[in-house]
């Protein structure tokens, strides 16, 4: 079993949201979210990923951590990939793809290319993460 279908792993890491905002460590705090909505989409709750999502990425950018800042828009393109939201993931990916650019991370634009492709033509979106 891999970390994220860990019946438990939503609880821990929704307490490590719950210590992290009450420390006010907004570095922690966008990890932990992204993380938290990463467990949540995996398990099967898109919507309840979205709100998560959207909390991380208003934290993100302020942070300078690249990969943090890329892989926030990628997770919040396929959950809006999975809503039906063409236009919001299509922006969130052209996000991911701007600062794997910068970052120059071909490994993220590769992927966020993929997944673009995928939405655009509506395949099945490629697996996020392991």
């Amino acid at each position: 079993m891999v970390w994220y279908q860990d019946t438990e792993a939503e609880r821990r890491l929704s307490k490590c949201v719950e210590v992290t905002r009450s420390l006010g460590d907004d570095y922690l705090l966008a990890v932990n979210l992204g993380n938290l909505a990463f467990v949540v989409f995996r398990q099967g709750g898109v919507d309840g990923a979205a709100p998560l999502l959207e909390e991380s990425l208003t934290l993100a950018p302020g942070l300078g951590n690249g990969f943090l800042t890329s892989q926030v828009p990628n997770l919040k393109g396929i959950t809006e990939l999975e809503r039906g939201n063409l236009q919001s993931a299509e922006a969130n990916f052209r996000e991911c793809l701007t600062v794997a650019r910068e970052l120059k991370d071909p490994d993220t634009m590769i992927v966020g290319l993929e997944r673009f492709r995928a939405g655009s033509l509506r395949l099945p979106v490629p697996s996020a993460g392991p």
